[in-house]
């Protein structure tokens, strides 16, 4: 079976349309949270994803749009809330409320462990590819361990478990400046990440709610 792993979306409607359209025929879609953030198009992204079937977690920014004690770390990152609050629609804001933090699928035999973060912290942990940390994140329960949240891609082996971050749809972090998402085949087991070039010359002005710049939210 094939599967297509996505994360940090961040209501970018444009990235995520292009994004879908890259990927070959897939049989199960994954979303490692942060949905909503930093765009406009907070309603549409998600009425997409329903339509993909995606399985979805929560991400830090979901989690703000419902919890008003939240810690809110930006004066942009208050923005952006307080814009999605007002325009997602009451059935998918219920969406939010009932994601998971975490998740464990087995897929054609393959065991499956997603985290926004990181299994320790799945709401706030950063995770990056030279973090000392790698080796506590294989130590959780699966074969592929998913994390999103750094907005950098990468794929590793660590200590006979795969590590896998697909990086950002909606708001790349890395050198690239391109959307990625990754492909898991389960049969011979193969894990890769593409990346899509549909942000060249594009005018982000029309779709942010306040530019995030490059800032760890």
């Amino acid at each position: 079976m094939k599967i297509a792993v996505i994360s940090d979306i961040h209501a970018h409607i444009f990235a995520l349309k292009a994004v879908l359209e890259d990927m070959p025929p897939i049989d199960h879609l994954l979303c490692a949270g942060d949905i909503t953030g930093y765009h406009r198009n907070v309603n549409e992204v998600i009425g997409l994803l329903r339509r993909a079937r995606a399985r979805m977690i929560l991400g830090n920014h979901d989690y703000y749009v419902f919890n008003r004690w939240a810690r809110l770390p930006s004066p942009v990152i208050v923005r952006s809330v307080f814009y999605t609050k007002k325009k997602i629609t009451p059935r998918n804001l219920a969406l939010l409320k009932r994601l998971p933090q975490s998740l464990m699928l087995k897929i054609d035999g393959v065991t499956l462990h997603m985290f926004h973060g990181s299994p320790r912290n799945p709401m706030r942990e950063y995770i990056f590819p030279d973090s000392p940390e790698l080796l506590r994140c294989a130590a959780a329960p699966g074969q592929i361990i998913i994390m999103g949240h750094t907005h950098r891609p990468f794929i590793k082996m660590i200590a006979d478990k795969w590590i896998l971050n697909p990086g950002s749809v909606g708001q790349p972090r890395d050198d690239h400046n391109m959307a990625s998402y990754a492909l898991i085949d389960t049969d011979p087991l193969n894990l890769e990440i593409k990346l899509v070039d549909c942000f060249n010359n594009y005018d982000w002005s029309g779709v942010m709610i306040s530019p995030p710049l490059k800032m760890k939210t």
